[in-house]
């Protein structure tokens, strides 16, 4: 099945670290996240050109459903900026990790794959903790002694996700063949995060 794009979602989480200021400008620092997320992806596609709709469960070709959330997403990254009056700007990045969970369904009413004339109803669900990279930028502002604000940009690759639902129909010549629904995608996020800090000094 061909790749689609994820859906938009809400974020929402804390995170902690350390920064060391070098020089007068320079600032460097780790820093480690957790969101929870309302990311999500979701499509449909036809067993047959020319068969069913995706939303139709009579006679036909049947269809795939293809259903992904991610609940969690961690970061564990560096960050190196120049710090400019009650500016910093910084460049940040490392690991990430996250939570995606999977699930498949073929519905084959009808004349699925090899013919079959036997229906076909299966599904499939896997949940996995996949770890990737991260890399963005990012600004945060001094709003007083102890209290910054900060916006950042992440892009953040999980690598790739496959998944197979294999089945069994009865062809009309009386041998048994496999139709098996194979998913794979490339797990990325762009996330724009707004946030406060306290800071201990």
């Amino acid at each position: 099945m061909a790749e689609q794009p994820a859906k938009g979602g809400f974020a929402g989480g804390a995170h902690a670290g350390v920064n060391w200021q070098f020089s007068p400008i320079w600032v460097g620092g780790v820093e480690a996240d957790w969101d929870w997320m309302s990311a999500q992806y979701s499509f449909c596609r036809q067993n047959i050109v020319g068969g069913n709709a995706c939303n139709e469960l009579g006679v036909g070709g049947g269809f795939q459903t293809i259903d992904s959330k991610t609940p969690w997403l961690a970061t564990f990254r560096g960050r190196f900026g120049v710090a400019w009056q009650n500016w910093l700007f910084y460049g940040t990045g490392a690991a990430a990790s996250g939570r995606v969970t999977t699930d498949l369904t073929m519905n084959c009413p009808f004349q699925c794959g090899f013919n079959s004339e036997t229906p076909i109803l299966a599904s499939l669900s896997s949940t996995t903790t996949k770890t990737g990279w991260v890399a963005g930028l990012g600004a945060e502002l001094m709003l007083a002694r102890n209290w910054a604000a900060r916006a950042e940009f992440l892009y953040v690759d999980l690598g790739t996700i496959s998944d197979t639902l294999p089945t069994v129909g009865k062809p009309t010549v009386g041998m048994v063949g496999v139709q098996a629904a194979s998913w794979s995608r490339t797990e990325t996020f762009d996330e724009f995060r707004l946030g406060v800090s306290y800071l201990f000094h």
